[in-house]
Parts: structure tokens; sequence; C-alpha cells
């Protein structure tokens, strides 16, 4: 006969905050089965409670640029190699700023984090162009030469600033001229930019953080 007498909670060891990775000794908070000490607990609902932090937003950026870098890196190598734009390529573009965006952020996500995200993508996007654009600007300087000589002023040097914001312009104005240029295939670039734009945007939704608890350490709980 088999004893039905309930037995209770077995000892389990400590769990350790998913932040500070410290042991938690007595009461802890659970997420989706992810532990956090009450510490970090009230430092991650006081951080999405306020909103962005100057140096937060500002480490987002910076790891935001590393993925469009790459992502502009891999799209280019893509065009370079086939002359076409691949729809699932644009979206993995989306995807690693997207991801850098939200990493750089502590996962919180929110609105600046979106807007962020999405600017970043579609200058990597737009960045791919500037190589082709160049050569297409260069092939025609070529053959204006060969038809006419003109004597051209010798132009100011530019300042490293000059032309970090010329590039970003030119990077935002390209999509949009490929774009408009590219008629018939107008809908399929833009529904290309699109797809890679959404996916950044909704990697950096805000987190609704909903805390269970508070548990006993040392306790076991029904997960």
């Amino acid at each position: 006969m088999t004893d039905s007498t309930p037995t209770p909670d077995a000892p389990t060891e400590p769990p350790s905050c998913a932040v500070c990775h410290q042991p938690i000794a007595d009461e802890y908070y659970r997420v989706a089965g992810t532990a956090f000490c009450p510490t970090c607990r009230d430092t991650l609902t006081a951080a999405n409670v306020r909103g962005v932090a100057a140096h937060e937003f500002v480490r987002a950026g910076l790891f935001g640029l590393v993925g469009a870098a790459g992502g502009a890196a891999v799209y280019y190598a893509v065009l370079l190699g086939t002359g076409y734009e691949v729809g699932l390529i644009a979206i993995l573009v989306g995807f690693m700023v997207g991801y850098m965006v939200r990493k750089g952020a502590y996962g919180l996500g929110g609105r600046r984090y979106q807007i962020l995200a999405m600017t970043l993508t579609y200058l990597a996007i737009g960045a791919t162009y500037i190589p082709f654009a160049i050569q297409s600007w260069e092939e025609s300087q070529a053959t204006t030469a060969e038809t006419e000589v003109i004597d051209e002023p010798t132009p100011e040097p530019i300042s490293a600033l000059g032309v970090v914001v010329g590039l970003a312009l030119f990077a935002a104005a390209l999509p949009i001229i490929v774009v408009i240029g590219g008629f018939p295939d107008t809908i399929i670039s833009a529904l290309i930019i699109g797809f890679a734009l959404h996916q950044a945007w909704r990697m950096n939704a805000r987190l609704r953080l909903a805390f269970d608890g508070p548990f006993k350490s040392g306790v076991a709980h029904d997960t």
C-alpha cells in the first residue's frame, strides 16, 4: 500500500541572480523561470519605468553601429557577388542591428531604442550602395573627361567630421534613390527595406517585466 502523505518541499541549492550572478541567500524574484535578487529586481524595474539614461542610449548606439557595420558588409558582399538584392539578407541586417542595440540596452528595449535600431538599419542598407554610386560617378566623370577638358579649381580639404556627415546623408538618400529609380522593381526594393526595418523595430520592443515572488531561497517551488 502506497503512502500518500504529502512531503514538504525539499531544500534546494540557492539560485544565482541572472544579472549580478551572485548566490541569493534570502529572497528572490522570477521572470519566466529566471531568478533575480531583490536589488537587481528593483534596478530593472526602475530602469523600465524611468526610461532611457544617456549613457545607456550611447552604449546601445555603439553596439548598434557594430551590428550595422557587420550587416552592411554582408549585404554589400551579396550585392557585389550576385547583383541582386536578397530579402533574407536585408532581414539579416535588421536582425544584426536589432540584436546589438538590444544587447547594448541591457535587453530592456523601448521606443527610443526601436527608432535607433531602425535608423541604423536604414543607414546600413544605404551604405551598401555607396561603392556602386561612387563607381557610377567615376565612370561618368571619365566619359566626360574624354569628350571635353574642364578646368576645375582644386577642392578645399574636407574635415573628418564633414566626411562622416556627408557619407551619412549620402547613405540616407541612396535607398530612396534606388527605390524611385528601380522601377519596375520599386515595390520589391521598398518591401526588402521595409522588412529589415520592421525586424529591427520588433526586436527592440519594450520589455514588460512581470516579476513573480518573492520566493524563499533554498526551498523548492513550482516553475
